[in-house]
């Protein structure tokens, strides 16, 4: 007789796949924290949504909803729970981010336009990807 897998394995086995898929959202996600967190001039405070660091906020996020998405989906999550949880994710990140720069790093400003971008970024990444799902 063949011997089989018990559950435990076969549970351990999905834990480590579904670490795997997630691995690039994560990898993403620590290179948004280094870049947060890290020590930078003081940048004048912008409030305008068109301006080139908002655009990147919500490129960085566009990416990291992709990216968490993905591998949510492909760890066994359906469509609209990962697509739902990337963007909740993603801006829940963006927010604690914000909240630790005003925090612990003193050059570093709390800007709710940088929230209002990260969300717009995560939030058009769903919308594209259920575009392109359809």
């Amino acid at each position: 007789m063949a011997p089989t897998k018990n559950k435990s394995s076969r549970i351990s086995h999905n834990r480590k796949r579904n670490i795997m898929m997630l691995l690039p959202a994560l990898a993403w996600a620590a290179l948004i924290i280094y870049l947060s967190t890290g020590s930078a001039v003081a940048l004048p405070r912008v409030t305008s949504l068109l301006e080139p660091d908002k655009i990147a906020h919500a490129a960085a996020y566009f990416v990291q909803a992709s990216l968490l998405a993905f591998g949510l989906s492909r760890a066994g999550y359906p469509g609209r729970v990962a697509l739902w949880g990337a963007v909740i994710g993603s801006a829940a990140l963006g927010i604690l981010l914000e909240a630790v720069q005003w925090g612990f790093y003193p050059n570093r400003f709390f800007e709710f336009p940088d929230i209002i971008a990260n969300i717009i970024g995560a939030l058009g990444s769903t919308l594209l990807s259920n575009y392109l799902i359809k």
